[in-house]
C-alpha cells in the first residue's frame, strides 16, 4: 500500500517514513501542498498524512481540494493544533480523522489501520493463495500461519501481485506504483527485489516460480485455478464482476467475427491471386509482376489470418511468403511445394474459425478491475499505420473496449498531417508498407523535434534478428509480432503507455529543477550583481575571478579589466604585504569567514590612485583542491564624513547649550542663596539675565529641531493664498524692536502681489534674514528689503551695510553652524543655524536661496518663491462666524489710528466699529452693545474721561470694559478709577494690544472651567497658576484615564491636553471624548511636544481644536491662545442664551 506523507518539518516527515516503511507500507513525502496536490493528480494513493500548516498550500485548503475533486483517498489530518475549533474545521474540510502532534506510535498505526479498514481495501481484507494469506489490514504475510519477513518493497510487490493475479507487470509499471516520483531507480531494482522475494517464498515452503517471468513483456503471479486465489469477499460480487466480464466477451467475439465477414471476399481474392501464381509457376509462366503481387498478398495473409482466429492460415501464408520472396529461380519442386501450399491455405481458411473466448477472457483478468476507468481519464489516443485494413479494424475492436481512442491510416501519404491533428500518445507502425516503409517513417519522427518522445510501438510478421535489430535502431520501443495475440499486444500498449506517463513525469520534475537551478543562479548572481558593496572573489593566488557591479562603481575599474589580475591592485602599496599575510594566516585557520582589520581603519585604493577608507570581511569556500575567497567591502567615506560633521555638531551644540546653562544656573544659584535679594537691581539684572538666557537656549533648541523636522520632511508646508504686502508687515511687527534697539534704519519696497506658501514658514525666513543683516549692521545704517516680480517668481532681497562675507565662506555658509567668524554665535548672540533653516524652508516651497557679498561693503540674500495658479474661495461659514465674533468700538478722532486699529483688529477675527468723536462714541455704544470700548482721551469737544463717565451711568451701557487708548501715561489716582479695564500707552504694540482685549474678554467670562491634562507636575501647576489669575477654574488630570474621568464629572468647558499620557494617551482620550453625546464637541487645545502630520491632527478634532507644540510656544503666545479660546467659548455662549 503506498501512503503519502505531506510535512514540511524534515524530522517529523524522515520519522513517520520510518513508522510507516516498518510496516511494509510504501511511502512518499513532500514538504509543500501545491507539490502535494500535483502528486494526488497524478498518482494512487491508498492513504494520506496531513499537516495542517504547510507552505504554499496549507493542509485544510488541500483537503477541500481533494474533496472537491470527488477523490475518496483517506485523509489522517496530523497537526499540532489541539483545540476542538481546529479539529472542527479539519474535519469539515473533509479529513477522515485527526491526531494531535506529538503523537504515539502505536496510536499513530492504529487510527492508520482503521482508515484503510474503511476504505477500498474493506472489501478484501484478507487475499490467498494456496496456503499463502496477506492481510492488508495488519500488513502481514503468513505462510502456512508463519509469518514471512519481507522487507516494504517485497511485501508491496507481493500486495501488487496478489491484488492482480491476471495481469503482467513491466518494471516501469512496477516502479510507478511503488517507488515516489523522486526516487525512482532502475529496472534493475525491480529485478533485485523480485530475485529476493523469490528466494523468501521458496525458504518458507511456497514454490519457487509463484512469482513468474513473462519473457520480453513483465512478471505476473503464476495462472493457477482462479477458487485458489480468492479474497475473503462476498460471493455476489465475483459473480457480478464475472457477468459483466462475460458480456465484455460476447461483444469483442461479435466484432472480431464482423470484421472477419466484411473482409472473407477481399481474402478470397488475396487467395486467388495466390493460386494463380501457383499455377502460373507450374506452366512456367510467372512473371515478375504476379510474383510480386501474389508475395504482398501472402504477407498480409500472413499478418491477419491469425489473428481471426486462423493460425494454421498464417503459418501456411509466411511459407507461401518465403517461398515467393527466395531471390533464386523457381524450378518445379518449388511450383509443387506452392501449389500444396495453396489449396492447404485454401481450405484453411472455409473451415470456422478457432474461438478467441480464452484469449479475451485473459486480456479481461489481465488487467486491473480500475484499469479501463484509468486510461478513459487520461484520453490516451493511439494512431495506427498498417497498409492491412483487416488489421486497422482489428485494432480498433480490441483497444478501444479499454478506453483507448485509435486512429488509423492506411497510408504513410498524410502520416504528418494526421499526426499533427489526432497528436497521438502512441504511435503503431506496420514494417512493410508501400512508398515509405515503417522503418523511414520511424526514423523521421525520431529526428523530429516535436515528436522525438513519442513511443512507437512495430507490428510484424518476420522474426529475424536482422529485421528486429533495424526496428529498434531505427527507434522503435517494442514490437509484436503478427499474428496479433491480444493479451501480449494489451499488455505491452498498457505497459508502454505507463511508463511513458512515467517518464514524462520524471522529465517534467528534471525539467522543473533545471528552472528552479537555473533561476536560483540568475537570482544569486542578479543579487550579487546589484549589491551596493564590493563582492569580490580571489582564488588562492590572490587572482580575481569574480568583481560585480558595486565592486565597478567604488573601484572604478571595469571587471574585464581585473580579472586575471593580483588583488594588489585595489590595495595601496603599503598595506600590501600585510594584507597578503592575512589572507595566508586566514587560509590555514579552521574559521570560514573572518573581518579584516578589526583593530584598525584598512584603505582601499580607487583606479584614480584615490584611497579610501573600507570596512570588509573574508570568507573561503573550499571546492575539491580549489579554495574560492570571497571579499565584502564597502566604502565607509561618507560615513567618516557624517562622523565627523556629527562630532562638531555635537561640539557646537554642546557649547551653544552649555553657555546659557551657565548662565541660568549662575544668575538664578545667586538669587536662591539669598546673598542677593530679588528686588535689588543686581536682582534684578541676575533675573534678566537668566530670562536671557533660557530665550537663547529656547531658541537654540527650536532652531535644531525646526531644522531636523524640515528636513526630513516630518513638517508640512501647510500653503495658503498670502498677500506679500502682509507677509513683509508681519515681518516687521517682529524685527522692528530689534531695529530700533540697534538703531538700524529699515527700507521697504514691496508689491501687493499674492502667493501660495506657508506664511508663518516665509516670516521665518524673513525675520532671520532681516535679524542677521540688522545685527552685522553699524548703527545709523540702512537694511533694505525688496520685492520684485520676475517671469514665474516672486525675489525677495535683504541687503545690509555690514562688513560682507569672505569669498570661500559663500559657499557653506547655509551650512549648520555655519559662521564668518566663530566668536559670532557669542558676540551676536546666534546659533549658527538661521541660514540652514532659511535654505530648508526656501526648498520645501521648491525656491531657491543664495548670497553675494563684496567683503568689507556689504551682503545681498536673495530668495525665490515660485508663482502658482490658486483659486481665491471664501469659506461657506465666513458670515457666521463674523457674526459670533467679539465686538470692538474704536473711539479716537485721528483716522491713522484709528484705520490701523481697525485693520488690525478685523485681521485677528474681530467685528469693529469705529467713530472719531465723543458724543457719536455713546451713540454707538447705546446703538451696537459691543464687547469692548478702545477710547482715546485727547479728542477736541468731549474728552474720553468725559465719555466713559456718562457711559458708566447709563443702565444700557454701564456693563461695557473699556480699554484707554492713549499717549498719557496713567498714574495711580486714575488707575485706581474702576470705571476702565485697562489701559494701553501709544504708540500701540499689538502684542500688547492683543493681550489686553483677551484678558479683558476672559476677566467679563463668568463660571468658566478649563480641564488641564499634563503629566508633568511642574508645568501643569505652571499651566494652572497662569489660568488662575485670570480668575479661571481649573482642574488637572495626569494621566489619560482620570482626564476621562474628570470630563465627566466636571463637564469642562475647554480642554487643555498633552498626548504622552500615562494610562492611555492623548489621542485615546480624544477618541473616547469623540463617542460621547455630550462630551464630542469641547473646545480642545492640544499642547503637546509631538510633530503631528495631517492624519493625526484628523484624529484629534474635538469642538473647536488648535495645536501648540511645547518648546517653540512662549508662555505669552500660549496664553494668548487660551485667552482667545475663552473668548470664543464667551460669544458662543452669549449667542446661544440670545437664541
Amino acid at each position: 500500500m503506498k501512503i503519502l506523507v505531506v510535512e514540511d518539518d524534515a524530522l517529523v516527515s524522515e520519522a513517520l517514513t520510518a513508522i510507516l516503511s516498518n510496516q511494509n507500507y510504501a511511502v512518499e513525502t513532500t514538504a509543500d501542498g501545491e507539490t502535494a496536490w500535483d502528486l494526488i493528480s497524478t498518482y494512487d494513493y491508498d492513504l494520506i498524512l496531513l499537516d495542517v500548516g504547510i507552505p504554499k498550500l496549507d493542509g485544510i485548503s488541500l483537503c477541500h481540494q481533494i474533496r472537491n475533486k470527488s477523490l475518496q483517498v483517506p485523509i489522517l489530518l496530523l497537526t499540532g493544533r489541539d483545540s476542538s475549533h481546529d479539529k472542527a474545521i479539519g474535519l469539515n474540510a473533509g479529513a477522515d480523522d485527526y491526531l494531535v502532534k506529538p503523537f504515539d506510535e502505536e496510536e499513530l498505526i492504529a487510527r492508520i489501520h482503521a482508515l484503510l479498514r474503511r476504505g477500498k481495501v474493506s472489501s478484501q481484507p484478507v487475499l490467498e493463495v494456496r496456503e499463502l494469506q496477506l492481510d492488508p489490514s495488519s500488513c502481514e504475510v503468513r505462510y502456512r500461519d508463519a509469518i514471512l519477513t519481507l522487507t516494504p518493497k517485497e511485501y508491496s510487490l507481493l500486495e501488487l501481485f496478489m491484488r492482480n493475479s491476471k495481469r503482467v507487470f513491466s518494471c516501469g509499471m512496477i516502479l510507478e506504483h511503488l517507488w515516489s516520483y523522486e526516487e525512482t531507480p532502475g529496472e534493475e531494482a525491480v529485478r533485485t527485489h523480485i530475485k529476493g522475494l523469490r528466494h523468501k517464498l521458496k525458504a518458507a515452503g511456497a514454490a519457487s516460480d509463484l512469482i513468474e517471468t513473462v519473457y520480453g513483456i513483465g512478471y505476473r503471479l503464476k495462472a493457477i485455478a482462479k477458487e485458489e486465489t480468492t479474497p475473503r469477499t462476498s460471493k455476489s460480487v465475483h459473480t457480478t464482476n464475472q457477468n459483466t466480464n462475460q458480456n465484455t466477451d460476447q461483444k469483442t467475439l461479435a466484432a472480431i467475427a464482423s470484421i472477419w465477414q466484411k473482409y472473407q471476399t477481399r481474402v478470397d481474392e488475396q487467395v486467388n491471386i495466390l493460386i494463380q501464381a501457383a499455377t502460373a509457376l507450374i506452366n512456367q509462366n510467372l512473371n515478375l509482376e504476379l510474383r510480386a503481387s501474389a508475395q504482398k498478398e501472402a504477407h498480409t495473409l500472413a499478418g491477419s489470418l491469425g489473428t481471426f482466429g486462423f493460425p494454421e492460415g498464417s503459418k501456411i501464408a509466411k511459407k507461401i511468403e518465403k517461398i515467393l520472396k527466395s531471390d533464386k529461380d523457381l524450378d518445379a519442386k518449388d511450383a509443387q511445394k506452392l501449389s500444396s501450399l495453396v489449396k492447404a491455405l485454401f481450405t484453411e481458411i472455409k473451415q470456422s474459425p478457432h474461438s478467441h473466448q480464452q484469449e479475451i477472457t485473459e486480456i479481461q483478468e489481465s488487467l486491473h478491475p480500475n484499469q479501463q476507468l484509468k486510461t478513459v481519464e487520461h484520453g490516451h489516443t493511439i494512431l495506427a499505420v498498417d497498409d492491412d485494413p483487416k488489421i486497422l479494424e482489428i485494432l480498433q475492436t480490441l483497444l478501444s473496449p479499454w478506453g483507448l481512442k485509435v486512429h488509423t491510416l492506411d497510408s504513410p501519404k498524410s502520416f504528418w498531417e494526421t499526426l499533427e491533428t489526432t497528436k497521438p500518445d502512441l504511435l503503431i507502425l506496420d514494417v512493410e508498407m508501400p512508398e515509405l516503409s515503417g522503418i523511414e517513417l520511424c526514423q523521421l519522427v525520431r529526428n523530429n523535434p516535436n515528436w522525438s518522445d513519442l513511443p512507437i510501438l512495430f507490428l510484424t510478421v518476420h522474426h529475424d534478428t536482422d529485421i528486429i535489430n533495424r526496428v529498434f535502431t531505427a527507434g522503435a520501443d517494442d514490437f509484436v509480432n503478427k499474428p496479433i495475440i491480444a493479451p501480449e499486444l494489451i499488455t505491452r500498449i498498457l505497459n508502454r503507455l505507463e511508463r511513458s506517463k512515467l517518464l514524462r513525469r520524471i522529465v517534467q520534475n528534471q525539467h522543473k529543477t533545471q528552472v528552479a537551478l537555473r533561476d536560483s543562479q540568475a537570482l544569486f548572481a542578479g543579487i550579487i550583481n546589484i549589491a551596493d558593496d564590493a563582492i569580490i572573489s580571489i582564488d588562492r593566488h590572490q587572482c580575481i575571478t569574480l568583481f560585480n557591479s558595486g565592486a565597478e562603481k567604488i573601484f572604478g575599474y571595469k571587471t574585464e579589466e581585473v580579472l586575471g589580475k593580483k588583488l594588489d591592485i585595489l590595495i595601496p602599496s603599503r598595506f600590501c604585504p600585510a594584507h597578503q599575510k592575512h589572507v595566508q594566516e586566514f587560509a590555514k585557520s579552521a574559521s570560514q569567514a573572518r573581518r579584516m582589520a578589526e583593530r584598525q581603519e584598512i584603505f582601499a585604493q580607487r583606479k584614480d590612485g584615490t584611497e579610501f577608507p573600507a570596512e570588509a570581511s573574508i570568507s573561503k569556500l573550499t571546492l575539491g583542491d580549489e579554495v574560492i575567497y570571497t571579499v565584502y567591502l564597502q566604502d565607509i567615506s561618507d560615513r567618516k564624513q557624517i562622523e565627523k560633521m556629527k562630532d562638531e555638531f555635537v561640539s557646537v551644540v554642546s557649547h551653544e547649550l552649555r553657555t546659557p546653562l551657565t548662565s541660568i544656573h549662575g544668575s538664578l544659584g545667586m538669587l536662591a542663596s539669598g546673598l542677593i535679594k530679588s528686588e535689588s537691581e543686581q536682582g534684578k539684572r541676575l533675573l534678566q539675565i537668566a530670562t536671557d538666557s533660557t530665550e537663547r537656549l529656547v531658541r537654540l533648541i527650536n532652531d535644531i529641531l525646526d531644522i531636523e523636522r524640515i528636513e526630513s520632511g516630518r513638517v508640512k508646508m501647510e500653503t495658503q493664498i498670502c498677500d506679500v504686502d502682509s507677509l513683509i508687515s508681519e515681518s516687521l511687527n517682529v524685527i522692528q524692536p530689534l531695529a530700533d534697539k540697534a538703531h538700524i534704519n529699515l527700507a521697504i519696497a514691496s508689491l501687493p502681489i499674492n502667493i501660495l506658501a506657508d506664511p508663518d514658514r516665509i516670516i521665518q525666513t524673513l525675520t532671520n534674514l532681516l535679524s542677521n543683516a540688522i545685527k552685522f549692521s553699524p548703527a545709523g545704517s540702512t537694511v533694505y528689503l525688496e520685492v520684485k516680480q520676475q517671469e514665474n517668481e516672486v525675489l525677495f532681497t535683504v541687503k545690509d551695510n555690514g562688513r560682507g562675507i569672505p569669498e570661500d565662506k559663500l559657499e557653506g555658509i547655509f551650512e549648520r553652524f555655519q559662521q564668518v567668524d566663530a566668536s559670532d554665535s557669542r558676540r551676536q548672540d546666534g546659533t549658527g543655524l538661521g541660514l540652514a533653516i532659511c535654505k530648508s524652508i526656501v526648498q520645501q516651497h521648491h525656491g531657491q536661496i543664495w548670497v553675494e557679498s563684496v567683503l568689507g561693503e556689504s551682503s545681498e540674500f536673495h530668495f525665490t518663491i515660485p508663482m502658482r495658479k490658486f483659486f481665491l474661495s471664501t469659506p461657506k461659514n465666513q458670515e457666521s462666524l463674523k457674526a459670533n465674533a467679539p465686538s470692538i468700538l474704536i473711539c479716537d478722532d485721528d483716522t491713522g489710528a484709528r484705520n490701523q486699529l481697525q485693520t488690525l483688529l478685523e485681521e485677528k477675527g474681530y467685528r469693529v466699529f469705529t467713530v472719531d468723536s465723543g458724543e457719536a462714541a455713546i451713540t454707538a455704544a447705546a446703538n451696537q452693545h459691543p464687547d469692548i470700548i478702545l477710547l482715546d482721551l485727547v479728542m477736541p469737544g468731549m474728552n474720553g474721561w468725559e465719555v466713559m463717565g456718562i457711559l458708566k451711568q447709563r443702565k444700557d451701557t454701564e456693563n461695557i470694559p473699556i480699554i484707554i487708548c492713549s499717549c498719557c501715561h496713567p498714574s495711580n489716582d486714575k488707575q485706581s478709577n474702576q470705571n476702565f479695564a485697562e489701559w494701553v500707552c501709544k504708540p500701540i504694540t499689538n502684542a500688547s494690544l492683543l493681550r489686553s482685549l483677551s484678558q479683558v474678554l476672559v476677566d467679563n467670562a463668568k463660571d468658566i472651567r478649563v480641564l488641564v491634562v499634563e503629566d508633568d507636575d511642574n508645568l501643569a501647576q505652571m499651566l494652572a497658576t497662569l489660568l488662575e489669575s485670570h480668575g479661571i477654574e481649573t482642574v488637572i488630570a495626569k494621566t489619560g484615564k482620570e482626564a476621562i474621568r474628570q470630563s465627566q464629572e466636571i463637564k469642562p468647558d475647554l480642554i487643555i491636553l498633552d498626548l504622552i499620557l500615562p494610562e492611555y494617551t492623548g489621542f485615546d482620550v480624544v477618541e473616547w471624548l469623540q463617542q460621547h453625546n455630550r462630551l464630542c464637541n469641547i473646545p480642545l487645545l492640544v499642547y503637546s511636544a509631538c510633530d503631528l502630520n495631517d492624519t493625526e491632527r484628523t484624529k484629534l478634532k474635538l469642538g473647536h481644536t488648535e495645536f501648540l507644540t511645547k518648546g517653540r510656544t512662549t508662555t505669552q503666545e500660549f496664553e494668548q491662545k487660551v485667552m482667545e479660546l475663552i473668548t470664543r467659548i464667551t460669544q458662543n455662549r452669549q449667542s446661544g442664551n440670545q437664541e
